[in-house]
């Protein structure tokens, strides 16, 4: 297998719709789009959409999904019915335009608002993912859900949104920062593991506080591991780069790259 690496564009300088030619400018092959939130814009435009699809097809730079990071604005877990009105239709919204973009996934992550944290949230995050992953299999999508879950509540929540083609992506900074044992997450991901991952490294800030090997983080046994599913194929760098320039990006990705290059025997 073949591993790319991509970056992330709500963690890139400048525009997001030049956010495909940064990539492609550092030597990235793939780019998940931003759908909002921390302060940003809640909607992807249709004018941006069109952008970021014309210069993605350009540079060669393949959109491989939505992230709809408003959510953890909002709140999947909230029982207010105005605030479930909203975003459903954020929701929606994101399955249009990873159409627009030809991306296969939408990535709902499950942080601040969105946090799991007790057994009410864990089965309306649930029932939430079902409702989506059934609306985005419309449009031959599939629901990828970003969590930090101790790996036997995300046992639970994996069997409530198996039917329903829903799968987990890997984190190991998230889960590093919020002292998860990885091993063990992995392990009961690996059913349902999409096939990115993200990386990043932590060491005392919010996880991709640090540039990739100068952290904490066990990245060369995480990318191993990942490699050996033989499921994962793209590892993306999640490195808080939004004021760094070009040069500290394209040496997260070199790093990435090696990481990838070291830990391939593992295939």
């Amino acid at each position: 297998m073949n591993a790319a690496v991509g970056l992330v564009s709500w963690r890139l300088p400048g525009r997001l719709q030049d956010s495909p030619s940064l990539a492609a400018r550092v030597g990235a092959r793939r780019l998940q789009i931003d759908y909002g939130g921390n302060r940003r814009a809640y909607e992807l435009t249709p004018s941006t959409t069109r952008q970021l699809r014309s210069q993605a097809d350009s540079e060669g730079i393949a959109i491989t999904a939505v992230a709809v990071n408003a959510l953890n604005d909002l709140g999947v877990t909230s029982a207010d019915r105005q605030d479930q009105m909203a975003i459903g239709a954020l929701t929606r919204k994101a399955i249009d335009a990873a159409v627009a973009l030809d991306a296969p996934a939408v990535l709902i992550p499950a942080f601040r608002r969105s946090a799991i944290r007790t057994s009410h949230d864990a089965t309306a995050t649930a029932a939430f993912l079902v409702r989506i992953a059934q609306l985005a299999a419309t449009a031959e999508l599939v629901v990828v859900h970003e969590n930090v879950l101790e790996p036997a509540k995300l046992i639970t929540l994996r069997e409530a949104v198996h039917a329903a083609g829903v799968r987990v992506l890997f984190d190991i900074g998230n889960l590093h920062e919020h002292r998860i044992d990885w091993q063990a997450y992995l392990a009961e991901a690996t059913p349902v593991l999409h096939s990115e991952a993200h990386i990043k490294d932590h060491r005392s800030g919010p996880a991709g506080d640090i540039a990739l090997g100068c952290g904490r983080v066990p990245l060369g046994p995480a990318v191993e591991a990942l490699l050996r599913t033989r499921i994962v194929d793209g590892f993306v760098v999640e490195t808080d780069h939004r004021d760094h320039g070009e040069a500290q990006i394209r040496a997260d990705l070199a790093a990435l790259t090696n990481l990838i290059d070291d830990n391939g025997s593992a295939e």
